[in-house]
């Protein structure tokens, strides 16, 4: 059983950006199953691939947002700002030894993950939806 898993009704119906959300899914669950290993070098890279990706993917979602004058991207892109800082300070402290990769910060960002979803992407997909964008 997966750490976390794709929920049909978390689909924003924007092709790239469900492609994307499927793909971090996919880097949480991988980050997950190296939990009880020691090889630090394989969760760096995991840890900088999901770091990459999601900043990848925010910038796909800022600028569709703002291509189409969505009226809540300022607070869509406060979110994705907070995530990233959070990723980047963990990926720092896990690089320099003060943590290890641990439970408690992946069910962290799956939490996110699941919330940010239902909360804004939804939002943001029935907008894109509304003005063309599959």
């Amino acid at each position: 059983m997966s750490f976390i898993a794709w929920k049909d009704e978390e689909a924003t119906k924007v092709t790239k950006v469900d492609s994307q959300h499927k793909t971090i899914i996919s880097l949480i669950n991988d980050l997950h199953k190296l939990l009880p290993s020691d090889e630090k070098e394989k969760k760096s890279k995991k840890l900088y691939e999901l770091l990459t990706v999601l900043d990848d993917h925010f910038t796909t979602e800022e600028n569709l947002m703002k291509e189409f004058k969505f009226e809540n991207t300022f607070s869509h892109v406060q979110e994705h700002n907070k995530m990233r800082n959070k990723l980047i300070k963990y990926k720092n402290d896990f690089n320099s030894d003060k943590i290890d990769l641990n439970l408690e910060f992946l069910i962290s960002v799956k939490n996110w993950f699941h919330n940010h979803n239902k909360i804004n992407d939804i939002k943001m997909g029935k907008f894109l939806n509304s003005v063309g964008v599959d």
